[in-house]
């Protein structure tokens, strides 16, 4: 197997607000349960199982994010928390692109909160696509520039290393709402160690 020249990383949107809202549904279920009492009536059953539901889906898609993993003869589609990946060599691939597109949260707001959804599509030779949303624009055009110089035959592929504070900038449009979710589910969670 070829070592991998370059990985992309998930989105901080998607993976944040995918494992928050995991932390967040449950300690609401757990709110529900606490305060129901002894008896707990239907509407408290159906609550419980409204936001465990809610913190099951979003802890499925924190385990589903997939990167993408170049190497010098195949692109890889992994899981960023599971051992399953999909390998496609190069030969296989038709074409890559990167669709973008702006989502706006409005609903109760005086002003509206926008962030960018990137599209990644990778086209095969038999038709098929596989669509990504959790690959950045800047992992993209690193990840589009590997390619170039593999497909001209450049034997010295070496691409820049991400920092942290890169990755930061990277994914600044949707840091605002990861920022207030951490807020509001440690607020959550303070308020229900708290409670006697």
């Amino acid at each position: 197997m070829k070592p991998i020249i370059y990985k992309t990383y998930p989105r901080l949107f998607f993976l944040g607000m995918s494992f928050i809202g995991s932390v967040f549904f449950g300690l609401l279920s757990w709110l529900v349960w606490k305060s129901s009492g002894v008896n707990k009536t239907p509407v408290a059953y159906v609550g419980i199982l409204f936001f465990l539901l809610g913190s099951i889906i979003s802890f499925y898609y924190f385990i589903t994010i997939r990167v993408i993993e170049l190497s010098a003869a195949s692109i890889s589609i992994s899981y960023f928390m599971l051992p399953f990946k999909q390998t496609f060599l190069l030969s296989e691939i038709k074409s890559i692109s990167q669709a973008s597109r702006v989502a706006e949260v409005r609903r109760g707001f005086t002003t509206s909160i926008t962030f960018t959804v990137f599209t990644t599509i990778i086209r095969l030779n038999d038709g098929k696509e596989i669509k990504l949303e959790t690959v950045s624009d800047g992992d993209f055009k690193e990840l589009e520039r590997g390619l170039r110089k593999i497909n001209d035959k450049n034997k010295n592929v070496t691409l820049r290393k991400r920092t942290f504070l890169v990755y930061l900038l990277d994914n600044i449009d949707g840091l605002a709402l990861v920022v207030l979710s951490i807020v509001l589910t440690i607020g959550l969670a303070y308020g229900l160690l708290t409670q006697k």
